[in-house]
């Protein structure tokens, strides 16, 4: 994945950095909130911002000022557990091809750490911040995107919008086929709906993938899968060409939701062509301007 950050103008928006349960927070836009009224909160959209695996809040910085060029609010990301300035053992974020036998279990312990995360933030950041009424709207990359589908299935209540950006859906399949090396026309779908023993994997794949890991993945996907709040409103973004987490793995669950919201506007999809596993300009473009629309507050 491209982790280069794009270009901004910093001078546009303020910047602010909080610690909160231990998390180095940035927040950015401060000094365009309206004055704050505790009888009446003001309306405020709160955008996080998740990077995905070997990037860091450098990256996620640059497309919190390129919305902001698009949407004066307050707008904030926060720092992936383990990424950016928070790592702890670099080894942990790489994949199995870079010789990290625990790829999987890694991965997706960040997501969930990622996850618990953003719950506390959420819950504790309006004390911080008296006299608004926040309005929760997650925006991931990658390995942030696959978190923004597990976070809204988490607490739905609290979020509003989000916009996954080359992420997936259903991790098991994603990954399962990673194990066994699959890729192309071979790739199975599906397979969080498999047992253990229905996977067919060789002994050294199964060290790879344990059964008791795909048991607890497997009920996250189900969860994303089968009980994904409707009010959440989702702007799903892919590359046509990308190889790492291929639009496919998405599909059905992109198409399912259409169908189940009965081809309304509250969600959308876009594929860009010509695009692999990268986050450009012309994505955050389409997203900005979809924000635009939908934040009426």
């Amino acid at each position: 994945m491209s982790t280069e950050p794009l270009e901004f103008d910093s001078s546009i928006a303020s910047k602010s950095i909080f610690t909160i349960a231990g998390i180095k927070v940035y927040i950015y836009g401060l000094s365009d909130l309206p004055k704050s009224d505790i009888t009446k909160p003001k309306d405020v959209a709160v955008f996080y911002i998740l990077h995905g695996r070997l990037s860091s809040h450098k990256f996620s910085e640059s497309y919190a000022y390129k919305v902001l060029t698009k949407y004066k609010e307050l707008k904030k990301k926060i720092l992936y557990p383990n990424h950016g300035e928070r790592v702890v053992d670099p080894n942990r974020n790489l994949s199995w091809n870079k010789g990290n036998m625990t790829h999987a279990m890694d991965m997706c312990s960040i997501i969930d750490k990622a996850v618990q995360d953003c719950m506390i933030l959420i819950d504790y950041l309006p004390s911080y911040f008296q006299g608004y009424q926040f309005h929760n709207i997650i925006l991931g990359t990658s390995l942030g995107g696959h978190a923004c589908y597990r976070l809204a299935a988490k607490i739905p209540r609290k979020i509003e919008m989000i916009i996954p950006v080359i992420g997936c859906t259903d991790l098991c399949s994603l990954l399962i086929n990673r194990v066994k090396n699959l890729n192309g026309k071979d790739l199975q779908l599906g397979l969080r709906k498999l047992s253990y023993e229905d996977l067919k994997l060789t002994k050294e794949q199964q060290f790879l993938w344990p059964e008791y890991f795909h048991n607890y993945l497997s009920k996250q996907d189900y969860q994303v899968a089968e009980n994904f709040p409707n009010h959440v409103k989702v702007f799903a973004i892919f590359g046509c060409l990308d190889t790492i987490v291929p639009p496919i793995f998405s599909k059905e669950w992109t198409q399912d939701m259409i169908e189940r919201r009965c081809y309304d506007d509250s969600i959308k999809v876009e594929y860009f062509e010509k695009i692999g596993h990268q986050h450009t300009a012309e994505m955050c473009d389409a997203y900005s301007k979809w924000l635009v629309e939908n934040i009426t507050y």
